[in-house]
């Protein structure tokens, strides 16, 4: 495709508009711009989706009380309620 060359712009200052040349150039090199910023883009978009899918991957693994001990780095969050240990008889009678 010929780019614009000084005729054309001469053209398009008699004119007062564009010759069609200049708008074909333009349009190409503004879609070549376009798909440069979209690759770049992608880019990002698939980076961001392999961390969110590791984030994922992990949570399903370690569940979601295992992701809080390990960032809190305290296992009690570990023990569901079902099992910490239950308090002995004597103390249960204590306070009653």
């Amino acid at each position: 495709m010929p780019e614009a060359d000084a005729t054309d712009v001469k053209a398009g200052r008699i004119f007062g508009a564009p010759t069609a040349r200049t708008l074909r150039d333009y349009r190409y090199r503004r879609k070549q711009m376009l798909l440069a910023m979209l690759d770049d883009y992608a880019d990002r978009v698939d980076s961001t989706a392999d961390e969110m899918g590791q984030f994922f991957d992990h949570l399903r693994q370690v569940g979601a009380r295992g992701l809080v001990a390990e960032q809190l780095k305290d296992e009690d969050y570990l023990m569901s309620q079902r099992s910490k240990p239950k308090q002995p008889a004597a103390s249960r009678a204590a306070k009653a």
